[in-house]
């Protein structure tokens, strides 16, 4: 059964926790999201692991998808895994962002932190979070 989401059950929070619980499972260490007509589209960047380079994927996350994934995820909340740094913070900016209405986001993995774009009435928007902010 697929979960729908319409305009005003869209959350930030919620996307960006599943998408940083991605990056988490992919050890990704640099990334960038981009918010599209009907979700998000993902680049990132794995260390590499022994000889191997450096892994790049791209992933798209469809609104109706990510509905889906949060449940899954939610499911298995009661089992011994704590939120990494990804996950955490991406849920955290999340939160800030439904707070302050935002739309067109963009977010880049930078040394330390993150730098999020938004467009709103006011305009374009952009601001750097450290991972200490978002903890």
């Amino acid at each position: 059964m697929e979960a729908s989401q319409s305009a005003e059950e869209k959350s930030y929070e919620q996307a960006l926790r599943v998408i940083g619980r991605h990056l988490d499972r992919e050890s990704a260490d640099q990334f960038r999201i981009d918010e599209i007509e009907d979700g998000f589209a993902v680049e990132s960047e794995s260390p590499p692991k022994g000889t191997e380079q450096r892994v790049t994927r791209q992933s798209r996350f469809p609104w109706n998808r990510l509905g889906d994934l949060d449940a899954f995820y939610t499911a298995g909340r009661g089992l011994s895994r704590r939120a990494s740094k990804n996950e955490a913070g991406l849920r955290k900016l999340g939160s800030q962002l439904d707070e302050g209405q935002s739309a067109g986001l963009t977010v880049t993995a930078k040394d330390g932190g993150l730098e999020v774009v938004t467009q709103s009435a006011n305009g374009k928007q952009a601001r750097d979070y450290s991972w200490d902010e978002l903890r």
